[in-house]
């Protein structure tokens, strides 16, 4: 249910294997209240508004497009996202697996449609719209055997009337128009 986060206390969470890492710190298996969860553990030393605005996020968003936050808690210093668990790992991985992966352009159209999907409800969100800012392979999970997609990795979303940063995102993955207003800053015309 969006705009409620649960609270919890760490003993009632038991973590398992790694299953990824990332900038901001790791992603656990773990089990919670009989569930199997991701359980994102923020490194010590995070930016706490990045933290605070990916849980503020996520507890606004329901949508089948978007992994939903189950709840937070805290452990030896470190902030604790519980997640929903989506089991076939990130559409990166997926494409750069050692063993090429077969896969259509059907398949491909889906996540892209999936893809713009999330991104339309985060656009169309009220009472306020939010951007992403940083949408790209590693930031979507597969799940149901690769026919389902979801979005991850709020830690760069603002709100839509904000203007588009330059600072924000990955740059191969940005869109056109934020790519050349930023060399325009950086490389002004003379």
């Amino acid at each position: 249910m969006a705009g409620t986060v649960e609270g919890v206390p760490y003993e009632e969470i038991q973590t398992k294997e790694l299953i990824g890492t990332g900038f901001y710190g790791s992603v656990y298996k773990a089990i919670w209240r009989n569930r199997e969860i991701a359980l994102k553990r923020i490194r010590e030393g995070c930016e706490d508004k990045k933290i605070e605005r990916e849980i503020y996020q996520l507890t606004k968003a329901s949508h089948v497009n978007i992994v939903q936050l189950y709840g937070t808690s805290r452990h030896e210093g470190c902030a604790l996202l519980l997640m929903e668990l989506v089991d076939g790992g990130s559409l990166s991985s997926f494409l750069h697996a050692e063993s090429k992966p077969s896969y259509s352009h059907a398949h491909a159209f889906n996540w892209a449609h999936q893809i713009a999907q999330g991104i339309a409800y985060l656009h169309g969100m009220l009472p306020k719209a939010v951007i992403h800012r940083d949408i790209k392979p590693l930031n979507t999970l597969l799940c149901e055997k690769g026919l389902k997609l979801k979005i991850c990795d709020f830690g760069t979303v603002v709100d839509l009337s904000q203007s588009i940063s330059c600072n924000a995102g990955t740059c191969r993955y940005k869109a056109p128009e934020v790519r050349s207003s930023c060399s325009l800053i950086s490389n002004p015309i003379e």
